[in-house]
């Protein structure tokens, strides 16, 4: 197979993009399988001559990979400087392994919220952290020529973490890939995607030393402004407490109508944030319901209005080189005199009212200091909100496996006329299989009169008497007659295994006896990605086989909902003493009625060991299992000692795979877990299973070494 650059790669990413309804823009070469690939190192890559011909926000990417791991795809903006090799990086978007399937097209659909708003000039790139062969690329016919990010004081490749480190902001140095004995000539990377047109408003959401307001309050952002024409679909913010709050949209009205020291504002619109997606010391991402959505224009401006006394949303002094914004509170009419709302009159904000501000420095305690605060929404450009637009009427469905049939329903627009919907099931995507879990749709015309603002169509369920999980599957709208695709564009189902052999309690792992090697020698936490759960019910026992005898911790992980598969919550903790770990031979720890962890079909076991010592037996094998291995969200580094010991139920750990710092992989780690159904257990602790997470990943530092 040819090799380019010693690297070679194929990526994709498409941009409806622009003021103007229905314009769209694509950037790079079709997407196809390629005799090379990009690149069998870990390594940056900006595809420097696949230029972005509009403005709007990447929807989508689409790319064809050799092998099946994780990567981030890469917009970015060359620096004032005409500098060449130097480059700013506008966004990352991170494509998990589920979503990068080996030797066919693979599409990612960029979460609202998460969709990176570009300009016109804009370049796109990758950035692979494994060495070996990734995204498919070839030298025939016309392509792109390729720059590699190097580290400008070494003038090296860069490292793993430095590749984790590539965040929105980040400045980047490259060289051509001729120069380090790559590819001279252009290169033909495969790019196509869907986008909507739209444009984002605020500061980057990241964690900040300081907090907009720890009072009751109300706040103009005045320098967060709208930059077209749309709806807000999302509103993204770090919390600091976890308080309900009213994300506000504001108009001006008037300007110094008191001694030039106030401004008159219409409110816009409001969208309540309950307590419920307001989770504390984390990026939260609100997905407004389609009905509450609030449709702005290019000047109005965001805000914030909160009820309690509490610091909620992180804010830090902007300077020269991280802009902000300047605020103004919300007063009542100053009549008489100027003070803050208070509770009720905050809770009575609503859509049309009229609102009075003045300089935060004019309120006791206020500062003049432009503030970048971490709140900003997503807005969605027309054709969003156009007539005869359609859409699912529900983003996800749940069936039993034995129902036989999902009925989804598309809804349209009701001055429509007539429209032909084609609806097809996106195959490569989700945990269900096609032909055997469903059956699949490669393409369905649904019409829909013009006396009718919605019609209705199945999907087959094929029901089975396998012991598995819950799957997944995604059906889409790939277009209408009428011209227009609004969002939900797309809806996943979500298969319920109702097989009576599922609640006769099940194992979890794999055979546990002695194996060859360790399971790991460093003080680590590790999920067993493949050692899902397929029943439900307690946990009774863990079984293991040790190289020594220490305690460790057996854990129960549930992914979270964020797209993003590196995240893991924690569901459940045994800690295993070490008088019950009796080394070198098989040890079976009886969980107490009062400790067992209750668990769901998908649910993952995994283990947290505190000593650099090894512990488990293993050995490598392609029916093993892939491991992920936790770091810090503060240090990003491998969790210390008191962290594991921390670790308890509902803590979210982001990980990363053992692959990707040089360890081994999949593993047969001589490690189990039983479980039996609820009414044969006692004593169950059930945890509240709360929300997602998508946390900033920096650099790595630490080398782990399996086995």
């Amino acid at each position: 197979m040819a090799m380019y650059l010693r690297w070679t790669f194929l990526l994709v990413a498409v941009l409806v993009v622009t003021p103007t309804v229905n314009s769209e823009c694509s950037v790079g070469q079709e997407v196809a399988n390629r005799s090379g690939y990009l690149s069998d190192f870990a390594t940056a890559i900006v595809l420097v001559d696949n230029v972005i011909s509009c403005d709007g926000i990447i929807t989508s990417w689409q790319f064809w990979p050799k092998n099946s791991f994780s990567f981030k795809a890469l917009v970015l903006r060359q620096l004032a400087d005409g500098n060449p090799s130097s480059w700013t990086v506008i966004g990352t978007n991170d494509i998990p392994v589920s979503d990068v399937v080996p030797n066919q097209k693979s599409t990612y659909i960029v979460p609202v919220g998460d969709r990176i708003e570009v300009q016109n000039g804009d370049v796109i790139g990758i950035a692979q952290y494994h060495v070996n062969p990734l995204i498919a690329a070839g030298s025939t016919g016309s392509g792109t020529l390729l720059h590699v990010a190097i580290n400008a004081q070494t003038s090296n490749l860069l490292t793993n973490g430095e590749i984790f480190s590539l965040t929105p902001g980040s400045t980047i140095s490259t060289v051509t890939s001729q120069s380090i004995g790559g590819a001279a000539e252009p290169l033909q990377v495969s790019l196509s995607a869907n986008v909507e047109p739209g444009c984002s408003v605020g500061q980057q959401v990241v964690n900040r030393g300081g907090i907009l307001s720890n009072v009751r309050i109300a706040m103009v952002l005045i320098d967060n402004t709208v930059s077209c024409n749309g709806v807000i679909a999302s509103w993204q913010y770090w919390p600091k407490q976890s308080f309900p709050f009213k994300a506000i949209v504001f108009r001006q009205v008037l300007t110094g109508t008191t001694g030039g020291s106030t401004s008159t504002w219409n409110i816009i619109g409001i969208n309540d944030i309950p307590a419920s997606n307001v989770i504390a010391n984390k990026i939260n991402r609100y997905n407004i319901p389609t009905g509450d959505r609030i449709e702005v224009q290019t000047g109005d401006v965001i805000g914030i209005a909160h009820y309690d006394d509490g610091p909620v949303i992180a804010a830090d002094a902007a300077d020269a080189s991280n802009p902000g914004t300047f605020h103004q509170v919300v007063v009542n009419s100053c009549q008489l005199q100027c003070r803050i709302l208070t509770e009720s009159e905050i809770g009575n904000l609503e859509l049309g009212s009229t609102i009075t501000t003045v300089s935060s420095a004019d309120i006791s305690g206020g500062s003049s200091s432009s503030f970048q605060v971490s709140l900003s929404a997503e807005v969605i450009m027309p054709p969003y909100s156009t007539t005869g637009s359609v859409w699912f009427s529900k983003s996800l469905h749940q069936i039993s496996e034995s129902r036989g049939s999902i009925t989804l329903t598309i809804e349209t627009n009701p001055s429509i006329t007539l429209t032909t919907v084609e609806i097809q099931t996106a195959d490569s995507r989700g945990t269900a299989r096609a032909g055997t879990d469903y059956t699949p749709i490669s393409s369905k015309l649904v019409e829909i009169g013009p006396s009718q603002t919605s019609k209705s169509f199945s999907v087959s369920i094929l029901p089975d008497e396998e012991e598995e999980y819950d799957e997944t599957f995604v059906v889409a709208i790939v277009s209408s007659t009428s011209g227009a695709v609004s969002e939900p564009k797309e809806t996943t189902i979500t298969i319920v295994d109702d097989d009576e052999s599922s609640k006769t309690g099940c194992s979890i792992g794999h055979e546990v006896e002695d194996r060859t090697v360790e399971f790991s020698h460093h003080r680590l936490v590790a999920v067993l990605q493949d050692n899902a759960v397929p029943c439900e019910g307690l946990v009774t026992k863990w079984e293991f086989w040790p190289h020594k005898s220490a305690s460790f911790k057996a854990v129960v992980f549930r992914q979270t909902e964020s797209a993003n598969t590196a995240m893991w919550k924690i569901i459940g903790v045994n800690d295993i003493p070490v008088s019950s770990v009796v080394a070198n031979k098989k040890n079976t720890y009886i969980v107490p009625a009062g400790d067992r962890i209750e668990v769901k079909r998908g649910d993952v076991i995994g283990i947290a060991q505190y000593d650099d010592n090894p512990l488990l037996a293993s050995d490598l094998s392609e029916t093993g299992t892939t491991l992920y291995v936790a770091y810090s969200t503060e240090t990003s580094e491998i969790l210390s000692e008191s962290e594991i010991t921390d670790l308890k139920p509902g803590s979210i750990i982001k990980t990363v795979t053992i692959e990707t710092l040089g360890g081994a992989g999949p593993l047969l780690v001589s490690f189990s877990a039983e479980v039996e159904p609820e009414s044969q257990g006692n004593g169950a602790s059930h945890y509240l299973y709360q929300s997602w997470m998508t946390i900033f990943f920096a650099s790595v530092s630490t080398l782990i070494y399996l086995y």
